[in-house]
């Protein structure tokens, strides 16, 4: 799983697993919004920290 922050921005790059999927709703806990959506083979996590 890859991670970008650019100031309050994150956004998270990983591929489709269940498993990760886990780990998205564990980081959940440190965002304000978090918006998830699916393409080809990835899935993208954008969110905005607190």
């Amino acid at each position: 799983m890859k991670k970008y922050k650019i100031g309050k921005v994150f956004i998270y790059l990983i591929k489709k697993r269940k498993n990760n999927f886990k780990v998205f709703t564990y980081e959940t806990n440190y965002v304000k919004k978090a918006i998830s959506f699916q393409a080809l083979r990835f899935s993208f996590i954008v969110g905005i920290s607190k």
